[in-house]
């Protein structure tokens, strides 16, 4: 056979720190030597195996790819094109597109100072602020726009919003207008509700209350360093307090999540929180991360990392997600956010204003707006992810994307591998995935180190 090709649903990625298949019904993922890429391009431009220009030694990798069911031979060149399967992108995208979750910011009043607030500390950049409880760094006069909470869900029913994600602030230091918000979304039984909340303020019978209507959840936000020494902790602190009403969402199998907030350098204790939370409560936590300029000038600091330092891949569960991806911010696409004051945001880390419901009712807002096209800011524009071979296996977070190259050294703070050189050689900078591989040219396949 003088030919080989990948087949159809198998990606090709490559970058400036090297190239990634992609087996995208796998799913599984493929890093690359330098040498298996170059047989790989070689043979993706329809360049015949015998002409000379590739070692006999280093064409192993095609039978061990022909092995896993991701390529063949053929006698003479074969012209696949894998943008076929991604036939969507070549389509007009609906008017307006498609909206799926809407954060509505009922306050911002909270009884805490926590450190990971930004109205109360300057942080430069925040990771998944959006599942936190981070209040506004401005306090204007919200008074006439409670009045809106119908108007808007009615609008957010009309666009397809399916999940109402309530925040603050704490939102049960207003209990009257939670109570409203709830009762205005149950009209329409299709939008599910979490609230995100510190979980004190109101009694726990009070805020157990909440779960006997339809479709509502608790997301409780924790500080990540209260759980490390959580065995010192005696008193009726505020983690305490938060540990009763966990403890009783627990007991009663509520459906409740945990978002763990982290500030800095804490990043690398995430795995000893998760554990301790997991074991405590039965709930693998999210983490919302917060870095002030200080923290990562030091050199120290990444995001969204995991067990000294490993940067945590982002696996796709379906095809349908990779092809999303190839096209769309992933992490921002179909929502947006209403702040107390009516300001329009993609989300609670963004503080780009696209208009405000005081202004345009938001049926009138998603005619037409520039919303639409920072969800089409995929990694394939973002910098420096669009020069990472690994960008369609990254979980996006675009507050950090927008906010890390205004800061010096954010964009290395923002992942460990923008400044890689060679992702082969970089095995240990990744955190473990069973779906993640190593492949030499040679055609020995390693798998991502434990």
């Amino acid at each position: 056979m003088e030919y080989f090709r990948l087949h159809p649903d198998v990606f090709l990625t490559v970058g400036r720190n090297g190239s990634v298949l992609y087996d995208i019904m796998g799913p599984a993922i493929y890093v690359l030597d330098s040498e298996a890429e170059r047989v790989l391009r070689h043979c993706e431009s329809n360049a015949c195996l015998n002409d000379g220009a590739l070692l006999h030694s280093s064409l192993g990798v095609l039978d061990t790819l022909i092995d896993r069911g991701l390529g063949q031979y053929y006698s003479k060149p074969v012209y696949i094109d894998p943008m076929y399967f991604k036939h969507h992108d070549h389509l007009e995208p609906p008017a307006p597109p498609p909206y799926g979750k809407l954060s509505l910011v009922i306050t911002d009043a909270c009884e805490h100072e926590c450190e990971f607030c930004p109205y109360l500390f300057e942080h430069d950049l925040s990771w998944f602020a959006c599942s936190s409880c981070v209040r506004s760094k401005s306090i204007k006069d919200d008074a006439d726009y409670q009045c809106q909470v119908e108007s808007l869900l009615a609008d957010a029913y009309g666009l397809g919003v399916t999940w109402l994600h309530i925040r603050g602030g704490n939102p049960f230091l207003d209990w009257e207008r939670l109570q409203e918000v709830l009762t205005c979304a149950a009209k329409y039984v299709v939008l599910r509700v979490c609230i995100t909340t510190p979980g004190t303020g109101r009694p726990i019978k009070d805020i157990i209350s909440l779960y006997e209507r339809d479709g509502v959840c608790l997301n409780v936000t924790v500080s990540g360093a209260a759980f490390l020494e959580a065995q010192k902790e005696e008193d009726r602190s505020l983690f305490e307090a938060q540990c009763e009403l966990l403890g009783s969402l627990s007991e009663r199998k509520l459906d409740f999540s945990i978002t763990a907030n982290i500030v800095g350098c804490e990043a690398g204790a995430s795995e000893v929180i998760s554990k301790v939370i997991s074991e405590r409560f039965g709930k693998t936590p999210y983490f919302a991360q917060f870095i002030r300029r200080s923290d990562f000038s030091l050199g120290d600091c990444r995001f969204h990392v995991v067990k000294n330092g490993k940067r945590a891949l982002d696996i796709w569960t379906q095809p349908t997600i990779f092809y999303h991806r190839l096209i769309n911010n992933y992490c921002l696409y179909g929502g947006i956010e209403v702040d107390n004051y009516g300001d329009i945001k993609a989300c609670a880390g963004c503080s780009q204003c696209y208009g405000s419901v005081r202004e345009k009712s938001l049926l009138e807002f998603a005619k037409h707006n520039e919303l639409h096209d920072t969800w089409k800011r995929s990694k394939a524009v973002v910098s420096p992810c669009n020069e990472c071979a690994l960008r369609l296996a990254c979980s996006d977070c675009h507050a950090a994307e927008q906010m890390a190259p205004d800061v010096p050294g954010g964009a290395t703070c923002y992942c460990p591998l923008a400044s890689m050189d060679n992702l082969y050689d970089c095995a240990s900078l990744l955190d473990y995935h069973p779906s993640v591989f190593f492949c030499s040219a040679d055609g020995s396949v390693m798998p991502c180190p434990k």
